[in-house]
C-alpha cells in the first residue's frame, strides 16, 4: 500500500517535472519496499530519469538492478536492452564521465564491468556472447593479452554456437602468434 502511494507520488512528480522528488520517491521504494509489486517499475523509472538527466552510468546501474533482482518482471527484457545499449555506448566512447564540468571517456575497467553485468544478467543469450567478446577486445586494446585470451575462451566455452565463438578462436590464435 505504502509502496503504491510512493510510486504514485513519483509519477505525479515526474509529470510536473519535479525529478528530484520523483527520484526520492522511487529510491524509497527500492530501499524500503523491494518486494512490492511496483519495485521493478521504480527501478525502471529511476533509470529513465537518470538517462534524461544525462547520467547514463547511474541509469545503467538501475537497469542492472532491475534485471538481476526481478528476472520475472515484464520490464526485464527492456531493462536488458537499455543496459546493453548504455554499456556498448560507453565502450565505443559515445558516453562521457563528467567531473567538475570536464568530460572524459568512461574508463575501460568500468566498461568491462558493465559488459560483464550485461552478460551475467542474461548468461545464455546472444547479448552475453557479444558482451564477453567485447570484453576480450577491450583487453586486447589495452595490450593485456592474457586477460584477452581468457575473455575469448569464456566466449568459446559458454557460447560455443554463437557467431562470436569462431572469431574468439581466431583472436586467441592471433594473440598466441604475436607472443
Amino acid at each position: 500500500q505504502e509502496a503504491s502511494k510512493l510510486y504514485n507520488k513519483g509519477e505525479k512528480a515526474m509529470a510536473r517535472s519535479k525529478d528530484r522528488t520523483a527520484r526520492k520517491a522511487f529510491k524509497r521504494i527500492t530501499k524500503e519496499h523491494p518486494l512490492s509489486s511496483v519495485a521493478p517499475q521504480a527501478y525502471m523509472r529511476l533509470g529513465e530519469l537518470y538517462e534524461q538527466h544525462d547520467e547514463p552510468i547511474d541509469a545503467f546501474d538501475f537497469y542492472s538492478e532491475l534485471a538481476s533482482k526481478y528476472p520475472n518482471s515484464d520490464l526485464y527484457s527492456e531493462a536488458l536492452r537499455r543496459q546493453e545499449k548504455i554499456a556498448f555506448a560507453a565502450v565505443e566512447g559515445e558516453l562521457k564521465n563528467s567531473f567538475l564540468g570536464l568530460k572524459s571517456r568512461i574508463p575501460s575497467k568500468r566498461c568491462a564491468t558493465m559488459l560483464e553485468a550485461v552478460a551475467s544478467n542474461a548468461p545464455q543469450s546472444e547479448r552475453a556472447a557479444k558482451a564477453r567478446f567485447r570484453i576480450g577486445q577491450l583487453f586486447e586494446q589495452r595490450e593485456e593479452s592474457t586477460k584477452a585470451k581468457l575473455a575469448y575462451l569464456k566466449v568459446i566455452d559458454e557460447h560455443p554456437y554463437s557467431k562470436h565463438a569462431s572469431e574468439a578462436q581466431f583472436r586467441i590464435g592471433e594473440l598466441l602468434m604475436t607472443e
